[in-house]
């Protein structure tokens, strides 16, 4: 996490002189570098140079770190001081808040056959910068108002919505309208316009806003570029497939260059492949264009393949919020129940076992090595009884049922929860507790 003052950082450069790699100064006390890919290892995939830098970060003294570095295709991850410094020349500096979008005590009616509905009730929300958050829960949970309402399409009838640290309730008239232009939305279901090819679709925000044509043209293309569509660019939305149209949805809402892209569900009625083609554009949104997602879904394969986060509505409230891969921790989480392999109940098979525990391991590290070392270390007898292993975006996962048989069973237990995976004891012993 990131110290909130400058001032608190030993060494480090207040926001009033310019930072060290001889960036431009802003008034704020955090600094976003842009970096064409120099700060990755050769061969590195972002995800992993951000799962990398994060693990040094988590184990490094406060206020160690205090910027963030975003390659040109990959997620956001923080850097030392002196990484920063060692690219100095080929990145560039940005004013950077680490919450794009707070959400305070949002509630939402709206007038039903029996009286008022409570789509949304007091909904607390924050959403980090770089970040894809999915907004996931039953039909009628409150998923589409409280993306409309950040997107202020719909009015709340109480509460806060800030992006970017501006308050858009409390906003009108040109204040407003700018403001939106910092929000793409992509509607849900099938939202082109038929008369205009896919090119004139993406640059319709543009004449709207008045942008020159040649500057136009060259923005339409790069978008058109990102999403995979160069060669459709001159035809119709009827010409192209579900998918097509979708991408050509995403593009037009990035045509503005907004900091936030809200997308209600954007993979409703396509199929598997179509899907991952679709997310994979919203992916490289937020990896390319260091734009914050928040993506309203029912698809929970939606989580699993590009999202950090993820907020469980239910009956207008936020019941579940986090990191995707510290809530699949927690056996008793609704997203690890989601997200996770089962596993089956064998009580005949589990008797044989002085110990029987569920364990979660995240990460290459932990799912190829923590079960064999703790093996060798304590001279247990280990077997895996349930589970299996799935990918949460470019992180393996493992839920396994493990038995195990020796008289350092609990010590193997207690270690492998040391070492960084979760236990929760199933048998014999201290029960029902999470190591």
């Amino acid at each position: 996490m990131l110290p909130s003052r400058a001032a608190e950082r030993p060494g480090s450069t207040t926001p009033q002189q310019p930072p060290p790699h001889g960036g431009r100064c802003f008034s704020q006390d955090r600094w976003r570098i842009t970096c064409p890919g120099c700060c990755s290892r050769a061969g590195e995939s972002s995800t992993t140079a951000a799962a990398r830098f994060r693990a040094v970060a988590a184990n490094s003294a406060p206020g160690a770190f205090r910027v963030l570095v975003v390659p040109s295709a990959g997620t956001p991850f923080l850097s030392r001081p002196s990484d920063v410094h060692a690219t100095s020349v080929r990145c560039r500096v940005q004013s950077w808040s680490e919450i794009v979008i707070t959400v305070e005590n949002l509630t939402k009616t709206f007038p039903g056959s029996t009286g008022q509905v409570r789509a949304l009730d007091g909904v607390n929300l924050d959403v980090a910068a770089g970040t894809v958050l999915g907004v996931v829960g039953p039909s009628g949970a409150g998923k589409s108002t409280l993306a409309r309402c950040v997107a202020l399409l719909e009015r709340p009838d109480s509460g806060a919505i800030r992006v970017d640290g501006t308050d858009l309730v409390s906003l009108g008239g040109p204040a407003l309208r700018a403001a939106r232009r910092q929000i793409g939305v992509v509607p849900q279901g099938d939202s082109l316009l038929r008369q205009r090819t896919a090119a004139g679709n993406v640059a319709l925000p543009l004449e709207s806003a008045g942008v020159p044509g040649p500057q136009r043209r060259t923005r339409v293309a790069e978008l058109l570029d990102l999403v995979g569509l160069t060669d459709k660019a001159g035809s119709y939305p009827d010409q192209l497939s579900g998918g097509q149209r979708q991408r050509i949805a995403v593009a037009r809402a990035l045509a503005a260059s907004p900091s936030v892209l809200l997308a209600d569900e954007p993979t409703s009625a396509l199929d598997p492949d179509t899907t991952g083609s679709v997310l994979t554009v919203l992916d490289r949104a937020r990896a390319e264009l260091g734009v914050t997602v928040l993506v309203v879904t029912h698809d929970m394969g939606v989580v699993r393949k590009i999202c950090d986060d993820v907020a469980v509505l239910e009956d207008g409230r936020v019941v579940e919020h986090g990191k995707v891969l510290d809530l699949v921790a927690d056996a008793a989480s609704r997203t690890a129940a989601s997200l996770l392999p089962a596993v089956d109940q064998n009580p005949a098979a589990e008797g044989a076992y002085d110990r029987v525990a569920d364990v979660v391991l995240v990460g290459f590290a932990a799912v190829g090595a923590l079960l064999p070392e703790a093996t060798s270390r304590f001279g247990v007898d280990l077997n895996l009884l349930g589970g299996g292993l799935t990918r949460l975006g470019e992180t393996p996962v493992a839920r396994f049922r493990v038995g195990l048989n020796g008289e350092r069973a609990d010590s193997a237990l207690e270690w492998i929860a040391e070492a960084g995976g979760a236990v929760r004891r199933t048998l014999a012993g201290p029960q029902g507790v999470a190591a």
